[in-house]
C-alpha cells in the first residue's frame, strides 16, 4: 500500500515548482526585454515592405488638400516619463499664443510603457474636457499617485526569492484599477495606442500545462492596445497584412498595465483579450518608440489624408537609427511631413528609470524646461514644429464637454491632497534654484567674455599708450590693436601682470 505524502511535503513541492515556473518566466521575458534591438528592426523593415506596397499600389490616392494628420508619440522610460510631462507644461506655457492648445492638435496619441500610460491620461482627460495644462497637472498627479504607492515598493530581496521587485498588491495593474476599470474603447476621446509584448495565442496547451522547460521557447508578438475601431477599410488597406495584432476589448487599467510591466520590476499582466487569456508585458521589448506602428495605425485609422506634424518625445539615442529610417520611408508618400524629436538626452542619461526621489525629479524637471527654453537651437526647431501644427484647426475630440480651467484644476488637486501641495512646493523651491543659476550662468558668461576682451585689449595695447591711462580709459579707447604676434613674451607678460594689478585695484581685491 503507497504511504501518503504529508500534506506539509505536498506544498513544498508545489512552492518549489512555482517559484521555478516564475524564475524561468522572469527569465524568458528579462532576456528578450535586453535583446530588443532584433525586434525592432524587424518591425521597421516589416514597415518598409507594406509601404512600399501601399505606395506602389494606384488604388492608395493620399489627397494633399485634406487636413493632415498630426501624431504625437511618447518613448517608453520608467519613472523618465516625468521629463515628458515637464516638456508639454513647457511648450503650453512658453511656446503656444493665448487661446491654443497643444493636445487639441493631435489626431492620434501612440506611446509605449510609461509613454503609453501617459498617452491615455492625455486621451481621457482631454476627452473629458482638459486642457493641456490640467492633463499635465492630473498626469503628473497620477505619476505620483503610482510611484508612491508602487514603484517605491521596489524590494530587490524579492529576486532572491524568485519572486518580482514589487510585491503583489502593490502592482500597476492594482493601483491604476481604482482609476481606470473602465472599458478601453473611448470612442469620443483623441484616438491613442499603446504597444504591448505579448505571448503569442497558442492552443496546444494551456499555461498550466506548459513544461518548464519550454518557457524559454515562448514566442512573442507585438500587440496594440487601441481606444478606437477602424473606418470602413479601402480595399488597397484590406490587402496588406497589419504589422501587429490591434485590440480595443479590455479595461484600460489592464491596457497601462500591461504596457508598463517592465521585466524584473513588475509582474506580467494576464487579461481576457478577444475571449482569450492572454499574458502581457512592456512593449519596449518590441519598440520603445512605437513610431513605425503609429504611423501604420494612422494609414488604417485616416485613409487617404497626409501626414503633417509627427511630434516625438524620448529620452535617449539608441533607437536613433530606427527612428530615422521610419521617417525616410513615411517621406516617400508623405514628402511635406515635419518630423522633430524632443530628447534632452544629456540630462536624461544621468537619471535613473526607477528615480523615486522626488527632489530629484523635480530637479531633473527643472533641468529639462531650462534647456526646452534656453538653448538655441531646441527653441528655433520648437517654434518652427508649432507654428506647422497650429497651421490647422483644432480638433473636435471631446469638444462638447464642458472645459475645465487649469487653476480649478489645481485647486481641487490641493483640497484632495496634501502630499500634492508638498510636492509643489519641492518643485516650486528646485524650480527658483534651477532659474537663478541659469541667470547666474548667463551673467558669468556675458561677464568673462567682457573680461577677456578688457584683457586682450590691454594687453596688445602699445605701451606708450598704456601709460597714464586708467583701466576705463583703456576700455573706451578706440586705438587698440588686435594681438601681435612679434610681442615678446616678456613683454606679453609684463602687461598681463600689469592688468591684473589694476584688475585687482578696480575691484577691492
Amino acid at each position: 500500500m503507497a504511504r501518503k505524502l504529508p500534506q506539509r511535503k505536498i506544498k513544498k513541492e508545489k512552492t518549489f515548482v512555482d517559484r521555478a515556473r516564475k524564475f524561468q518566466s522572469i527569465k524568458m521575458w528579462t532576456s528578450n526585454f535586453i535583446n530588443f534591438e532584433s525586434r525592432h528592426q524587424n518591425i521597421v523593415e516589416n514597415f518598409e515592405d507594406r509601404y512600399n506596397d501601399f505606395r506602389n499600389d494606384e488604388e492608395n490616392k493620399i489627397d494633399p488638400s485634406a487636413e493632415p494628420i498630426n501624431i504625437l508619440c511618447i518613448d517608453g522610460g520608467g519613472l523618465k516619463g516625468y521629463c515628458a510631462i515637464s516638456i508639454f507644461e513647457a511648450l503650453q506655457e512658453h511656446y503656444c499664443k493665448e487661446g491654443q492648445d497643444l493636445f487639441s492638435q493631435f489626431d492620434l496619441v501612440a506611446g509605449t510603457s510609461v509613454g503609453g500610460i501617459y498617452a491615455y491620461f492625455i486621451s481621457l482627460y482631454n476627452g473629458k474636457g482638459y486642457d493641456t495644462e490640467g492633463v499635465a497637472l492630473h498626469g503628473r498627479d497620477m505619476m505620483d499617485h503610482v510611484t508612491e504607492n508602487s514603484l517605491r515598493k521596489l524590494t530587490p530581496m524579492n529576486l532572491l526569492c524568485c519572486d518580482d521587485m514589487i510585491q503583489e498588491g502593490t502592482q500597476l495593474k492594482d493601483v491604476l484599477k481604482e482609476f481606470f476599470d473602465i472599458p478601453l474603447l473611448q470612442p469620443h476621446c483623441i484616438p491613442t495606442m499603446t504597444l504591448i509584448s505579448a505571448i503569442k495565442d497558442r492552443d496546444e496547451y494551456s499555461a498550466e500545462e506548459e513544461r518548464i522547460g519550454d518557457i524559454d521557447k515562448r514566442d512573442l508578438e507585438p500587440l496594440i492596445a487601441r481606444t478606437y475601431e477602424y473606418p470602413p477599410q479601402p480595399q488597397s488597406l484590406r490587402k496588406i497584412k497589419p504589422l501587429a495584432y490591434s485590440t480595443s476589448s479590455m479595461k484600460i487599467y489592464e491596457a497601462m498595465a500591461a504596457t508598463g510591466a517592465a521585466p524584473m520590476l513588475v509582474d506580467r499582466v494576464r487579461a481576457e483579450v478577444d475571449g482569450k487569456m492572454r499574458s502581457m508585458a512592456d512593449g519596449g521589448i518590441f519598440q520603445n518608440c512605437p513610431l513605425s506602428l503609429a504611423i501604420a495605425e494612422a494609414h488604417r485609422l485616416y485613409p487617404g489624408r497626409p501626414i503633417g506634424v509627427i511630434m516625438n518625445v524620448g529620452y535617449n539615442d539608441y533607437e536613433e537609427k530606427f527612428i530615422q529610417q521610419t521617417i525616410e520611408t513615411t517621406r516617400l508618400l508623405h514628402h511635406n511631413l515635419h518630423f522633430h524629436r524632443i530628447a534632452p538626452n544629456e540630462i536624461m542619461k544621468d537619471f535613473s528609470a526607477i528615480e523615486t526621489n522626488p527632489h530629484n525629479i523635480a530637479r531633473m524637471e527643472a533641468k529639462v524646461k531650462d534647456w526646452l527654453l534656453n538653448t538655441p537651437h531646441v527653441r528655433n526647431m520648437t517654434n518652427a514644429t508649432l507654428a506647422r501644427l497650429f497651421q490647422s484647426a483644432p480638433r473636435s475630440f471631446g469638444s462638447n464637454a464642458r472645459k475645465v480651467d487649469a487653476a480649478e484644476v489645481r485647486q481641487n488637486l490641493m483640497r484632495q491632497s496634501v502630499r500634492y501641495a508638498k510636492r509643489c512646493e519641492i518643485r516650486s523651491s528646485v524650480q527658483k534654484r534651477v532659474d537663478w543659476y541659469s541667470k547666474l550662468s548667463d551673467w558669468a558668461s556675458q561677464s568673462i567674455t567682457g573680461l577677456k576682451f578688457s584683457a586682450s585689449s590691454w594687453i596688445t595695447k602699445d605701451k606708450d599708450e598704456m601709460d597714464g591711462q586708467s583701466l576705463g580709459a583703456n576700455t573706451q579707447s578706440s586705438s587698440y590693436k588686435r594681438y601681435d604676434s612679434n610681442l615678446s613674451e616678456d613683454t606679453f607678460y609684463s602687461r598681463t601682470q600689469q592688468f591684473w594689478e589694476k584688475y585687482s585695484e578696480s575691484f577691492g581685491c
